[in-house]
């Protein structure tokens, strides 16, 4: 392939400038190093020289590329600027607590607190501590009937949730409003736009894997921030999907017992005209044990899926702390690197 250039006027003029110490380079088969503005296509790299000159190599040539991003740490503070500016509203808003809306028909110990937060799908008759210092409901559960806000069973009915209506239902819509604006977030053009990975894509994403070798501590701030921002994200989509799907659970469960309900009072009317009452009582025997089995089953399942999503939940709530504050140290690290030379 033709050079415009050769590599011996090349690595003259590259290297001799400062600007080359944060320019991309070429690691040749040979073991020459070629810097400049590096550029890839289908066949070649073409380097583009300070002096304004191109030259291109074949990539048979190239043993490796290495890319140094080209946006300024004052470029880059300006674009954390703006995505701290999108997320840390949604990261302060407060979580959603189910013990608001059980505190007010269910009596619990005098250890049980309103304050902190947590994923409370269990109606329960004591409160315990975990580890994180949050409040998570422990002790004997209940069926989703247990606990419905009903004037017939308390003199207290909360007035913002629909009478019938159980405490998981609240808290699964509360929730679901709660996770909506990281959603929206992770979809949003403008973070995208600002997280890009790609080289030279001139946004924070770059400048966080591709740094000048100088800024290299804002570089590795900037790059902790947006790994546990994507966590963050993550771990959003996850308890969403896995809170909402509490109760179409509970309702798959509900049906096949109520059939096998159904098949018990069928063996039940039976006992009354059978024959051999002793054979007929066996079936209903059969049949109450069948019934008994299933319920067991059921609340096994929900118990293990409410814990795995408290466990997201918990997971969730400390990558917003540490994702907070990995944002404001990545803005000090800017801010310490926009006065270096």
């Amino acid at each position: 392939m033709r050079r415009e250039m050769n590599m011996t006027v090349l690595l003259a003029a590259g290297l001799g400038t400062a600007a080359a110490a944060s320019a991309d380079r070429l690691i040749m088969t040979n073991g020459v190093e070629v810097r400049g503005d590096v550029t890839r296509t289908s066949e070649a790299y073409i380097v583009t020289t300070p002096s304004g000159d191109d030259v291109a190599y074949d990539r048979d040539e190239v043993r490796r590329a290495e890319y140094v991003s080209r946006l300024t740490p004052d470029d880059a503070a300006d674009q954390l600027a703006a995505l701290r500016a999108m997320i840390e509203p949604v990261l302060d808003a407060p979580e959603p607590d189910q013990f608001i809306f059980l505190s007010d028909v269910v009596r619990f110990d005098d250890s049980a607190s309103a304050t902190g937060s947590s994923a409370r799908f269990d109606a329960t008759r004591s409160v315990r501590r975990t580890q994180f210092g949050r409040d998570r409901f422990g002790g004997r559960s209940f069926g989703t009937d247990a606990f419905r806000f009903d004037r017939n069973r308390s003199g207290t009915v909360v007035s913002t949730v629909e009478r019938g209506q159980t405490s998981d239902d609240v808290f699964v819509d509360e929730w679901l409003r709660y996770v909506a604006p990281f959603t929206a977030v992770a979809q949003d053009p403008r973070y995208r736009a600002l997280t890009d990975p790609r080289v030279h894509s001139d946004a924070l994403g770059d400048f966080a894997r591709r740094a000048p070798d100088r800024y290299d501590a804002a570089s590795r701030a900037v790059r902790d921030a947006l790994r546990a921002l994507d966590r963050c994200l993550d771990l959003a989509a996850d308890t969403r999907k896995r809170v909402a799907a509490l109760p179409l659970l509970s309702l798959s469960d509900d049906e096949a017992i109520r059939d096998l309900e159904l098949d018990l009072e069928r063996e039940r009317d039976r006992l009354v005209t059978a024959r051999d009452y002793w054979r007929q009582k066996d079936r209903v025997n059969r049949a109450e044990d069948r019934l008994r089995e299933r319920i067991v089953e059921r609340d096994n399942d929900l118990i293990r899926a409410r814990r795995i999503a408290e466990r997201k939940i918990n997971e969730f709530a400390h990558a917003r702390e540490l994702t907070r504050q990995l944002l404001r140290a990545a803005a000090a690290e800017l801010d310490r690197a926009k006065s270096q030379p």
